[in-house]
């Protein structure tokens, strides 16, 4: 599959004003005793069945908070949606939208993309799913570094 560009020049979007919140209460640590499939699974990095995460396919997710659109809508058709996970920064912290994330380059974004990409791949090929406000693609640049980023992963015959 070949992903599709279109550069177009918008405005881009306010800096943020207000820090993210803690939470009032810190979830419990799961007990595996009592979580049990098919009605629940506590979290982890192992995979499911014992199987070796090179036997199962690496799925991607992408979305699109703002809905579908012109700016979006060769990128979005055919693709599904789901969750949000925390992101690795490449500045040392974490982030749980990619559009929290500033990228001064397509190079740059590239490589955010690729280092959370194979953090899951690499391990037990948890979803991988970038999530975005449609407006954050008003940059042309992210626009092309996403495009360029989906089209590199999108070689490996597991994904």
């Amino acid at each position: 599959m070949t992903w599709i560009s279109t550069s177009a020049s918008f405005a881009a979007r306010p800096p943020l004003m207000h820090h993210t919140p803690q939470p009032y209460v810190v979830a419990q640590t799961c007990n595996t005793n009592k979580c049990l499939l098919p009605d629940c699974r506590c979290g982890g990095s192992d995979v499911l069945g014992g199987l070796s995460p090179k036997d199962i396919p690496q799925i991607i997710l992408v979305t699109f908070d703002d809905g579908i659109n012109y700016l979006n809508f060769d990128i979005y058709k055919e693709k599904w949606e789901v969750n949000m996970v925390m992101w690795d920064h490449l500045r040392g912290c974490e982030c749980s939208m990619v559009d929290a994330y500033a990228s001064p380059s397509d190079e740059e974004f590239i490589e955010f993309l690729s280092k959370n990409f194979y953090r899951r791949y690499d391990s037990n090929k948890a979803p991988f799913s970038p999530l975005y406000y449609s407006a954050w693609f008003n940059t042309p640049h992210r626009r092309e570094g996403l495009i360029k980023f989906l089209n590199k992963i999108d070689s490996k015959d597991d994904v």
